[in-house]
């Protein structure tokens, strides 16, 4: 079907493993008004989704410009990952849940000002190409080993840090394609192996710089 309403039993339908093995997935999804929360949403991967629609009266669920956030929409939960071009994510929004955007097709990203937090593999194996970080957003991940939050994102090239931004976690950008970046001043830490993998022609290390993992840098 081009379209699929779960109905009231969420799960029967949209169990992860069952939504994984549909080679033909809907262009646009709609979660009915009694449809439970489901806490593995953000890790489907759901190829070929370009919309996510929430019925009125949804206690868990909203959505905005075909992309699925909380009811408060302060997490934004799930980007469907068959659209592309320019996202710029709407003001109020203060978390990437983990996988969000993973596998997506997107290729460019604009965060808002009261952005906090990016969590585990956010951005994992996107197209990326740009990221704007904009001015609220202080850390990159964290220091978990498997933060990875743009890991393997191969067309990401080029990356600058605005100046709020105090850390970089571990495995934030490990093989992704970056050759330039330019870190900022004001920075205090990269966590390890942040950049392990990417083949940096050039890197721009800031004197606030405090700790480092630098070691699996590969510069040509």
């Amino acid at each position: 079907p081009r379209y699929v309403k779960p109905g009231s039993n969420f799960n029967k339908f949209t169990d992860l493993k069952i939504l994984e093995c549909i080679l033909d997935l809907p262009q646009k999804l709609i979660i009915a008004k009694d449809t439970p929360f489901f806490s593995k949403i953000s890790k489907l991967k759901m190829k070929g989704l370009k919309y996510i629609d929430v019925e009125d009266g949804n206690p868990f669920y909203s959505s905005e410009n075909g992309a699925l956030f909380t009811k408060n929409k302060k997490y934004l939960l799930k980007f469907p990952p068959g659209r592309t071009g320019l996202y710029k994510i709407p003001e109020g929004v203060n978390t990437i849940d983990e996988n969000s955007f993973a596998f997506s097709n997107i290729e460019e990203v604009i965060m808002p000002s009261t952005m906090r937090n990016l969590k585990t593999f956010a951005f994992y194996n996107s197209y990326l190409k740009s990221v704007d970080f904009g001015s609220g957003l202080e850390r990159i991940g964290n220091p978990h080993p498997e933060s990875g939050v743009f890991s393997q994102c191969g067309n990401l090239k080029s990356i600058s840090f605005p100046k709020q931004i105090k850390s970089i976690g571990a495995y934030a950008f490990c093989g992704s394609g970056l050759e330039y970046v330019s870190l900022n001043d004001g920075l205090k830490s990269i966590d390890t192996e942040a950049f392990s993998g990417c083949h940096i022609n050039e890197i721009v290390l800031p004197a606030t710089l405090d700790d480092a993992y630098l070691e699996s840098v590969k510069l040509l």
